[in-house]
């Protein structure tokens, strides 16, 4: 190993002349290169060689290191000669020992990651095969309970449709019961309505029932009234006076009906004067004024309501009743307010006439 470092120690003074100069001792100035012209081979032939050796040297260092890595040897291998041949050039101080450990921290850093990983390597291989160990036992487990609830899951589909149907019938029948619950308000409100009518119809015929009977009572027991109560009715009616000129308006309906009213008069003041003493001066029925005026007023009933002359001879006929009952005129007020006053225009049971009317048909 010693010859190997002297040898190397002198090829780096072969190498390199100005050291090896200094190193005896006496210096001499460098000969300046000669130019040539055209040629620049001298120069290249020298430095390419350099190059390639230290690209080379460094190949070598590197594939040493790595070969004494992987055979274990970092101390007896010959590959340290290798190196130590091309140590300079690395910049590394030659030596055995140094050599090899250079070699053994750069392959530390180049591959201690991986031998530790590999280290591990066993171990995680073995949880990787309790894992899937594991993890096959819960697939089974999953599958027997995805089995199981498959089951229970069909079952409840069963049921949830069964559900579903009730409650759709419910639904159904729900509708059915407001729609029925709708038609008893609607027939609860005709009813309450109909109940209404019903009483207001029962008060109506309650209240015409009473008035009926009432009717009935007077019909039975009908108003007593004197003649010379009736008589002055006629005298004293307005209706008959609207029609004193012989005109069909509002107020007179018809000639006949004011011509029926002065005969139903014209009897009751015949009858007033019985035994009185303007009898002597108005006579009867059957003789002087009374009986002038009621044979013209018969008469008129006989003429015709679409003859023309009818309303002048109404008129005549009405003015010379007028004048005659007018001469009782106070004797019929007085014996009036002796019977009890004129007669209620709303009792039917006293003729149209006594009542101050007009006589419709035969009074």
């Amino acid at each position: 190993m010693g010859k190997k470092n002297a040898a190397n120690a002198d090829a780096g003074a072969a190498a390199s002349p100005a050291a090896a100069a200094t190193a005896n001792g006496s210096v001499h100035s460098a000969p300046e290169p000669t130019q040539r012209s055209g040629s620049g081979s001298g120069s290249s032939s020298a430095v390419l060689p350099l190059i390639f050796g230290v690209f080379l040297g460094q190949l070598l260092a590197g594939g040493a290191c790595i070969a004494l890595v992987a055979t274990g040897a970092f101390e007896s291998s010959p590959l340290l000669d290798v190196v130590n041949v091309v140590r300079p050039v690395l910049g590394v101080t030659p030596g055995g020992g140094a050599a090899a450990a250079s070699c053994k921290a750069l392959a530390e850093a180049a591959f201690g990651a991986d031998a530790e990983a590999a280290k591990k390597v066993p171990t995680l291989e073995a949880e990787v095969a309790e894992l899937t160990k594991k993890l096959k036992f819960e697939q089974k487990s999953a599958k027997q309970a995805q089995s199981k609830t498959s089951g229970a899951d069909s079952a409840a589909d069963k049921k949830v449709l069964a559900l579903e149907a009730e409650v759709a019938d419910l639904t159904k029948k729900s509708a059915a019961y407001q729609q029925s619950a709708k038609q008893g308000t609607t027939a609860e409100k005709n009813v309450a309505e109909l109940k209404q009518t019903l009483e207001a119809a029962k008060k109506a015929w309650e209240t015409e029932r009473a008035e009926m009977l009432a009717k009935m009572q007077k019909l039975a027991n009908p108003t007593k009234f004197t003649a010379a109560q009736a008589a002055f009715a006629v005298l004293e009616s307005d209706p008959l006076a609207a029609c004193d000129e012989g005109k069909v308006t509002k107020h007179c309906p018809g000639l006949h009906e004011a011509a029926r009213t002065w005969y139903y008069g014209i009897k009751q003041l015949a009858e007033a004067l019985v035994g009185h003493p303007l009898q002597a001066n108005l006579g009867t029925l059957s003789d002087g004024y009374i009986a002038q005026i009621a044979g013209d007023t018969a008469g008129l009933l006989s003429v015709p309501a679409s003859e023309s002359t009818l309303p002048d001879i109404y008129a005549t006929v009405a003015h010379n009743n007028r004048q005659v009952m007018n001469f009782a005129r106070s004797m019929l007020q007085d014996a009036t307010l002796q019977a009890g006053g004129p007669l209620d225009a709303s009792d039917e049971t006293v003729p149209l006439p006594a009542r101050g009317l007009l006589c419709k048909e035969e009074c």
